[in-house]
């Protein structure tokens, strides 16, 4: 699950999964809007980070062993609705949001550190959008990505699929800082402390504005992204990968 602490002004929203690789289950997914919520109303909250624990990946995506239980049309476009609520609901925070990426940060995991105001990222980080050579549309990443970087950026790292070390991820302004692996939390909490030193009242402002695009964005594409998944889904078309991630014979 996530787990939620606050101290000292911050809440660390910590991604848990049982695997140190964090995958996003179904669970998780459902339950980042709620967290997200708490995090904005309470007093004590001047800055979040979002990270996957010492010594874990960020998150490598999606989890494959849950996805797998959506077998209705229903369940699978509820599955993408219920993402796209959870990315909406990163952007709803108005106070500063600092990812700090480590390992692995793949599909849905880098589609989640996106949402974030800045990231600060390991120097052994690995950045991925592999939907496509996987059997998995890519709508809703894609159109994230364009957001972001560009049409033509975005073309490169859905179509291509490359795997982006540091230096190839900060080439794409995926990330917005390097630091030793080491040093992470501290330099990302640096950052955060940065940014939380601002005048507050601007900040949330200008925000809140900019998501605003943001979210309407994500609600445009969602219902086709949920009917694509969908129709993929239950066609099998990522079968041989889930197989292969998750140790089964062919």
């Amino acid at each position: 699950m996530i787990n939620l602490q606050v101290a000292d002004g911050v809440a660390e929203l910590t991604i848990q999964h049982e695997k140190v690789l964090n995958p996003f289950s179904i669970a998780m997914t459902q339950q980042l809007p709620e967290l997200c919520e708490a995090v904005e109303s309470d007093d004590r909250v001047e800055g979040v980070l979002i990270w996957g624990g010492e010594g874990r990946s960020f998150s490598v995506g999606g989890d494959f062993a849950s996805i797998r239980g959506l077998k209705t049309h229903e369940a699978a476009t509820s599955y993408l609705w219920d993402i796209v609520r959870s990315y909406q609901a990163i952007l709803k925070i108005s106070k500063p949001v600092v990812a700090a990426i480590d390992s692995f940060v793949i599909g849905q995991g880098l589609q989640v550190a996106l949402m974030a105001d800045w990231r600060v990222a390991s120097d052994r980080v690995h950045c991925q959008m592999p939907e496509l050579k996987n059997g998995v549309p890519c709508p809703l990443g894609s159109r994230i990505l364009e957001t972001h970087l560009g049409r033509a950026a975005m073309m490169q790292l859905v179509i291509g699929c490359p795997e982006l070390d540091a230096k190839a991820a900060m080439g794409y302004r995926l990330i917005d800082e390097v630091c030793p692996f080491a040093e992470l939390k501290t330099a990302a909490l640096a950052r955060l402390a940065t940014i939380r030193s601002y005048p507050t009242d601007p900040y949330r402002q200008t925000k809140r504005i900019h998501n605003a695009r943001f979210v309407d964005q994500l609600e445009e594409v969602a219902e086709a992204s949920a009917q694509a998944h969908a129709a993929s889904f239950l066609k099998g078309t990522a079968e041989k990968h889930f197989s292969g991630v998750l140790g089964e014979n062919p």
